[in-house]
């Protein structure tokens, strides 16, 4: 409640573990229970963040902060992640994906012996193939993908929300896929 501190700093090409930071700067105050944020934001291989705003402290002072976090390759951050013991074989696709996928395969050579019928009647020619597209096995110990995250903390320490959005696509995680999704989070 009685700190006071000001922070200021301007970093480039820094470099923390294998995480490698191109540009982030901060300037930030703390005054009277209040965390005031101006400015901080970095950018490296992969993320980037943006926050602003103010938060409180103590239980008397409240405020909300946005932020903004992206990641353009989330296998940049496989290393952190625990992985389980064994998890290198691939995972199979799901049996409910397979068979959507040969349904789909039967209906487009149903649609296609429909349509060529009567040429292969006069030409003598034996209906289409059947062409399954199976999806490819999913990797079980990889992290893959974009995503991104947006919103708002609003409050104090001891009392907060957090609203927000996230996203990605082409989302590979530890033996799961997810072509695209997007979702609003809500922790109050």
């Amino acid at each position: 409640a009685t700190m006071r501190a000001t922070l200021a700093a301007d970093l480039s090409t820094s470099r923390w573990d294998s995480l490698a930071v191109d540009t982030a700067s901060v300037r930030a105050t703390l005054t009277n229970g209040l965390l005031d944020v101006q400015r901080l934001y970095a950018y490296g291989a992969h993320t980037s963040a943006n926050v602003s705003g103010t938060f409180g402290l103590t239980r008397e002072r409240s405020g909300t902060i946005t932020y903004v976090v992206s990641v353009d390759s989330l296998g940049a951050f496989n290393r952190w992640l625990p992985k389980s013991a064994g998890s290198t074989k691939p995972v199979a696709p799901r049996p409910q994906v397979v068979q959507r996928a040969v349904a789909q395969a039967r209906a487009d050579s149903a649609r296609v012996a429909k349509a060529t019928e009567m040429e292969r009647m006069l030409s003598g020619r034996p209906a289409p193939a059947l062409k399954v597209s199976l999806p490819q096995p999913v990797p079980a110990d990889t992290i893959s993908g974009t995503a991104y995250a947006a919103g708002k903390l609003s409050g104090n320490l001891y009392d907060f929300d957090l609203r927000g959005r996230a996203g990605g696509e082409n989302v590979v995680a530890r033996g799961n896929f997810v072509r695209r999704f997007k979702s609003e989070y809500a922790w109050t």
